[in-house]
């Protein structure tokens, strides 16, 4: 596998106000390995739901009302224990501009590095932000952390996260393309679709598929869609506003 394969899925968020924020945090009623987490690191505090799926990649939900509703991002991280690839990532892609950042947890000890292009804009504008991971410990894809997060009295589990759906404005056209050629993965970027395909945990490739669409995009409707393991029970349904559609192993959660 050559080292530009390595990068994989680590974890994908949306950013909301306070009032969808506070109806997604139902989800946790439902969804056995999710979790409402208030998380307070030195460099940053926030408050979260966040949804674990099987092979360790995860869905962050974010409540952020300082910014646009609905930012979305990606980050990936090395498939390598050694995590060559996100090293790597100046020396592989020159001409784009980089830049680090040491990421300590809530207990102040070193948790990962960030690699993202530089300098760092403003999410307002950009409608897809990207970065890399580098984890400082062996806590690599949240095997560790899934197993702490399951009360049995949930209603489903999720296997892999399989598609996330979303429309964009035609201004981040550009800087989309820029963004994306370090990511690995069949692309496929054009004046009405953006579609990027991240290879995931379990290996399979996870889309990201972004509808360009001016008008539209301002209300910005978005969806989720997971697998779940076999013995998941639920069924369609609505839940403040969150609407749950179960297609017989398939999950889909519209925003």
């Amino acid at each position: 596998m050559a080292l530009q394969d390595l990068l994989i899925l680590d974890h994908f968020l949306y950013s909301f106000k306070a009032p969808i924020f506070n109806r997604l945090k139902s989800l946790r009623d439902l969804i056995k390995n999710c979790e409402h987490e208030k998380i307070t690191r030195p460099d940053a505090s926030y408050e979260g739901v966040y949804l674990f799926a099987q092979d360790g990649s995860y869905l962050e939900l974010l409540k952020n009302p300082q910014q646009t509703p609905n930012v979305f991002a990606l980050a990936v991280s090395s498939l390598s224990p050694q995590q060559e690839t996100v090293n790597a990532l100046p020396s592989l892609y020159p001409k784009l501009q980089w830049s680090t950042q040491q990421i300590h947890d809530a207990d102040k000890k070193p948790w990962y590095t960030y690699y993202g292009q530089a300098p760092i804009q403003d999410t307002q504008q950009q409608g897809l932000v990207l970065w890399a991971m580098q984890y400082h410990n062996l806590r690599r894809h949240r095997a560790y952390q899934y197993q702490k997060k399951l009360p049995s009295k949930k209603k489903f589990t999720i296997k892999e996260f399989t598609a996330t759906r979303s429309k964009i404005p035609p201004r981040y056209l550009d800087l989309i393309r820029v963004q994306c050629q370090w990511v690995p993965g069949n692309h496929s970027i054009s004046s009405q679709k953006v579609v990027l395909r991240v290879l995931s945990p379990s290996f399979h490739e996870f889309e990201i598929i972004m509808e360009v669409d001016e008008e539209r995009a301002e209300n910005k409707p978005m969806s989720v869609t997971m697998e779940l393991v076999e013995s998941s029970e639920i069924e369609s349904q609505q839940v403040k506003g969150i609407r749950l559609t179960r297609q017989q192993n398939t999950l889909i959660i519209n925003f």
